[in-house]
Parts: structure tokens; sequence; C-alpha cells
């Protein structure tokens, strides 16, 4: 079986600037985004995170509905998702790229978020401009 077709391909820049930041996406999906708003990599790991969520919440919301069988699945449902998610986030630290079966091919977060860049964008141009230089 040929597992290379849900391995996605970033600049080797991009990883090793944002590989520590990236796995800890899968504590909190967001950090990426606000820290590194234009990393593909970083933004690529929060997607992954926040489909796990995702996951995790429709899956458990659906398993807590039904009585007594539902819920001893539920223990079962988030154990597993839990180290899905610790695997991933090694995947992120350590550089990996590879999608989350099934569910990793889809794209929540697909463009930069640079909300603080742009609306800030006049506060560190001035800031940086009245630097002087070393």
């Amino acid at each position: 079986m040929n597992d290379q077709k849900n391995v996605i391909q970033f600049s080797q820049e991009d990883i090793s600037e944002n590989s520590l930041i990236s796995g800890f996406a899968y504590f909190q999906f967001f950090l990426p985004l606000v820290v590194r708003y234009n990393s593909d990599y970083a933004r690529f790991h929060a997607n992954q995170a926040l489909l796990l969520l995702i996951a995790y919440v429709v899956g458990g919301f659906i398993l807590i509905i039904i009585p007594v069988i539902g819920w001893m699945l539920l223990l079962a449902y988030s154990l597993f998702l839990l180290v899905v998610d610790g695997i991933y986030m090694v995947s992120g630290l350590r550089g990996m790229t590879k999608e989350i079966p099934i569910i990793g091919k889809y794209r929540v977060i697909n463009k930069p978020i640079g909300f603080l860049k742009d609306r800030y964008a006049d506060v560190f141009t001035e800031k940086m401009a009245s630097e002087e230089p070393y």
C-alpha cells in the first residue's frame, strides 16, 4: 500500500522554524495560528488538530446519546483519540506532515490568519522604523 499519497511537502526552512509550535498545536489548535500565522507547516498541523477536536466532540456527543453501550464505547473512543493526538503531536515536533486517515484530507483552516498583523501593521512598522540599527 502506498502511504506517500497523503504526505504533504513543505519547505525545510518552514519545518525547522515551526516544528515546536506545530507540535503544540495538538494541545491548543489555535496557538500556531496566532504565533506563526504565515507558516504553511504550522497551519497544516493546526488544521489537523482542529479536525481531531471536531472528531472528538462529534463522536463523543453521538456516543453519549446511546445509553450504556455508548457510554462504555466513549472511554475506548477517548483513549483512541488521545493516542492519535499524541502520535501526530510527535510527528509535528519531528517535522513530519502525514495527514490523519479519513478526516485529514479536509481543510478547515486553509488561509493564513494574519489578523494580528493586519490589525496592528502600522504599530509594527512604526516601531521597526524608529529602532536604530546595531
